[in-house]
């Protein structure tokens, strides 16, 4: 008899007494409850002979469907215990979950579930497609169950800044079904909604209240919910009788309703999940006239609802009671020493009951059955009035409800502190107020660090649910605090609100040199969103973008701090000078200088206006290997992320290919000779003693510097996989001591002669990757290195170069020696103002300069038979005004395109 009080035996009685009844209804059609048991014991079978371990728990991989009401039947049915593990939250989310609850098997029933499941090295089983789950059921094991057995596990978001998972026995949910149906009048013609969050308590009264009583349950799709006015309409097409929703629900159910709409089905709704208003009630009750409002109070712990009031037509405004205990629970409002609190009287609200959760799940282990009464302390605080209802008045914690979910600020905090970049303290708060919460980390640098608030953010979405996301992460340099030694809560708070009225306003509020420097770099990086918690590296700033930057904050602080490129506009504003007269001469950067100066070498050597023997070529790897250790790899040991090498790489073979293949196009077209090589951006790995190079030959250098960025972001990865500590610093490392060897040992096989004379420049060895690797790491590792290890670097470098004059000519390694000591030694330079712009538009034109050059040259000189000198000019104006003209046309198509979905969406709103 004790099987009678399991959750699954009112589905059975059901199911055997009417067959052809409707249970499941959605967008993947309808299940008849006959087609349900055979479905939920064909898969119980499956899960009794899943002996691939010994833990008993099973967790379910769903996305709301029908998949994850046949999957937990199953489980009870296999007397196997289960957790439902919402595929919509972030990988990190589900990997906590899955070693709090250390599943033996994982059930895939949803979309992607799949991929979701192969991180965690678990057996699983594949729950088919809704048409494939109607199989023969095997036979079913018969072994006596426990109604005291552990049935499902819960998570609750907290208090020690990690998730919860709470087992739960039979009995609980039994008793909450089995009360709410006689209590409201529930029955097998009701159609109940399955609306609640899969990780929560509510689904399962979404799941088994309907079940129970023979009735059908129906299931929205995802696009149901977002879509304005689906919800209302979707019930209406329904004809839905029963559904649990929270406030936040009922809010897009009833926000837009036209006053003829009605919902004349709709006769119970159960309120739960956070405060609620009458001002919710009263927008039901002109929706749906005939429908009762019930108010459901309870905790994950407690663990079904606890409370109940339902509500009258006519009340005051505000939040509304939650009324008193439901069968089998006792309510108390206590006061500080634990005794009862007087009528009136504020007090925690505190549950008494035999039907409280298990225990808690530590590494897996299952609590023992008890049935022995219990309290849980709530946290809330409450007041009891004459009548015995209690109303919640706030919270003796720092816990929220969000959309309906708890929320423990207390991990969200525990989550901002995991961040790998230096956060000494952090705290989240509330700075809203209890009905409209406004999450917002405050978050304190380690010594001399500075927090990329974006970059936290980022890392905050892969580890929390969206709800648990702050909106907004402020940096502080220092936490207030209380004369007792702790944070002063209070002035965070009141500080935060007086300095952004919403998240919405927060940057329009920003004043003086942080608008004007949110406006300049909203320019230079299109599409992205920028804020005062910015900084150029956080942005994805590269060599490419480093110009327009550096001249927009030179214009407004007057004076550009070392390391800029990490600091956040804040940071930067608050050094601004204001009104200060700028003089004839300006500080510049040592590194724009000299690429600029390269970049115009390279071209002269080209046009045969001067000679360099390489040796402009050789300092533009310098500057640019320099500049992408300063930038990319710093970034890449920040984020322990290849994003910002995988953007320097589309922001160098993007404008390649743009630039180079409608030649290659109108070639072929023309049918002139194709050269493949710049199609497959090999030039840099071909040998050209024994043939004339072809037109394109000079595009080795683009293809090399393409070739060593993916060697480089190779080493990072595999050092990554490693748990290398600073995986771009053992890289860089790597590269160097690779490259040296490649430049020097590689070549003495192939070239008898290599030490004696210098290598021939059509060689292979004078162009590829091997011959230059070497020169662009140690450079790299320069501009990553801060101090006296950065003079360490130069010291290497100079004896590299050295090294490298017998084979490589001087004046290359003279080239190489020179430019690596300007930039450690001398990192600004003061010249004529007059020259800041055309420098830096040289600099940051280089790439397109460098594509460019050669076809200045057949038009200028070879089609307008103008000097040689007259291309070289146009070749660098050209340059710089293609580059002006390409990131003009990356501004308007990042603007253009939002607009463009934007439109989409409102002429497409279903496909939205």
């Amino acid at each position: 008899m004790a099987a009678l009080h399991r959750i699954e035996t009112g589905f059975l009685a059901r199911a055997h007494e009417r067959p052809d009844a409707l249970a499941l209804s959605s967008a993947y059609g309808a299940m008849t409850y006959g087609e349900l048991e055979q479905a939920s014991a064909t898969f119980a079978a499956r899960l009794s002979g899943a002996a691939a371990s010994t833990a008993k728990t099973v967790a379910i991989l769903a996305d709301r469907g029908p998949r994850v009401v046949i999957a937990a039947l199953a489980c009870l049915r296999a007397n196997r215990p289960f957790v439902v593990l919402d595929l919509a939250y972030p990988a990190a989310r589900l990997q906590t979950l899955v070693e709090i609850a250390r599943p033996g098997v994982l059930v895939l029933a949803g979309r992607d579930a799949e991929k979701a499941a192969a991180r965690f090295e678990l057996p699983t089983l594949a729950l088919g497609a809704f048409a494939e789950a109607k199989a023969q059921p095997l036979s079913l094991p018969t072994a006596e169950a426990s109604p005291d057995d552990p049935a499902y596990l819960l998570f609750t978001s907290g208090s020690t800044g990690a998730p919860k998972g709470v087992a739960c026995s039979h009995r609980p949910l039994v008793n909450f079904v089995a009360w709410q149906a006689r209590t409201f009048g529930l029955n097998a013609d009701d159609r109940f909604t399955m609306l609640s969050g899969l990780s929560h308590d509510p689904i399962l009264r979404d799941i088994f209240t309907p079940l129970s009583l023979g009735a059908s349950i129906h299931i929205p799709s995802q696009s149901v919910l977002t879509a304005p006015g689906g919800l209302r309409a979707w019930f209406g097409e329904t004809r839905v009788t029963v559904a649990h929703i929270t406030p936040q629900l009922g809010g897009l159910l009833t926000t837009g309703a036209a006053a003829s709409e009605r919902l004349p089905d709709l006769r119970r709704v159960f309120w739960g999940g956070d405060v609620l208003r009458r001002a919710s009630v009263k927008a039901l009750a002109r929706l749906a006239p005939d429908c009762e409002s019930v108010n459901f109070y309870g905790a994950t712990e407690t663990p079904q609802a606890v409370a109940f009031h339902r509500v009258a037509g006519h009340g005051p405004d505000g939040a509304l009671p939650i009324g008193r205990a439901v069968d089998g629970f006792t309510l108390q409002v206590v006061d500080a020493t634990g005794r009862p609190a007087p009528n009136g009287e504020p007090g925690e609200i505190v549950v008494r009951s035999q039907l409280l959760t298990l225990g808690y799940v530590r590494d897996g282990m299952l609590p023992q059955a008890r049935t022995e009464e219990a309290f849980y302390a709530t946290g809330d605080v409450g007041v009891m009035d004459d009548d015995g209802q209690i109303t919640v008045r706030g919270r003796s914690d720092d816990q929220l409800k969000i959309r309906g979910f708890r929320v423990e600020m207390a991990e969200i905090t525990a989550a901002a502190l995991a961040f790998p970049t230096g956060v000494a303290q952090a705290i989240t708060l509330n700075v809203g107020d209890r009905e409209r919460p406004r999450l917002c980390s405050f978050v304190q640098p380690a010594e001399g660090r500075v927090i990329d608030t974006d970059a936290l953010r980022r890392h905050l979405e892969m580890r929390l649910p969206a709800y648990m996301v702050p909106e907004r992460i402020v940096a502080t340099t220092a936490m207030p605090l209380l004369p007792n030694g702790k944070i002063d809560r209070q002035a965070l708070i009141a500080a935060e609100q007086a300095a952004a009225v919403s998240p919405a306003t927060a940057d329009a509020t920003l004043a003086g040199a942080e608008a004007v420097l949110v406006a300049k770099w909203s320019d230079v990086f299109p599409g992205r969103p920028v804020t005062r918690a910015s900084s150029f590296a956080g942005l994805g700033g590269d060599s490419l973008s480093y110009v327009n930057a550096y001249l927009g904050l030179e214009q407004v602080l007057g004076r550009v701090p070392e390391g800029w490129t990490t600091l956040a506009i804040e940071q930067l504003a608050a050094g601004a000078t204001r009104g200060v007269k700028r003089g004839l001469f300006a500080s510049l950067e040592s590194a724009m200088v000299l690429r600029a100066l390269a970049i115009v070498l390279v071209v002269a050597s080209h046009f045969q206006l001067v000679y360099s023997g390489g040796a402009a070529t050789s300092a533009l790897f310098w500057v640019s290997g320099f500049l992408f250790g300063g930038l990319q790899l710093r970034e890449c040991d920040r984020l322990k992320s290849l994003e910002p090498i995988a953007r320097l790489l589309r922001g160098v073979a993007v404008p390649l290919a743009v630039l180079t293949f409608p030649i290659i196009a109108l070639k072929a077209v023309t049918h002139h000779g194709v050269d493949l090589s710049n199609l497959l951006m090999n030039v840099d790995l071909l040998d050209y003693t024994q043939q004339p190079p072809g037109p394109d030959y000079l595009l080795w250098y683009v293809h090399c510097v393409v070739h060593m960025l993916l060697i480089i972001g190779g080493l990072v990865l595999g050092f990554r996989l490693l748990r290398v500590r600073r995986p771009a610093l053992a890289a860089i490392v790597t590269a160097a001591i690779l490259g040296a060897l490649s430049r020097f040992i590689l070549p003495a096989f192939y070239l008898p002669d290599f030490w004696r004379a210098p290598v021939a420049g059509l060689s292979v060895f004078g162009h590829s990757p091997t011959a230059h690797l070497a020169t662009f790491a140690l450079a790299a590792l320069a501009g990553l290195l801060d101090g006296r290890k950065r003079q360490i670097a130069l010291a290497v470098t100079l004896a590299y170069a050295a090294l490298s004059g017998p084979s490589y000519g001087w004046i290359d390694s003279a080239a190489i020696a020179a430019t690596a000591a300007a930039l450690v030694l001398a990192p600004r330079l003061r010249l004529p103002r007059v020259l800041q712009a055309p420098i830096y538009a040289t600099a940051g034109a280089s790439l397109f300069i460098y594509l460019l050059h050669f076809r200045f040259l057949q038009i200028v000189n070879g089609a307008l038979h103008l000097p040689v000198i007259a291309a070289f000019a146009a070749a660098i104006v050209g340059g710089v005004a293609a580059w002006r003209a390409w990131n003009f046309g990356a501004k308007i198509l990042a603007r253009g395109l939002p607009q463009l979905h934007r439109f989409r969406q409102r002429a497409h709103p279903a496909n939205a």
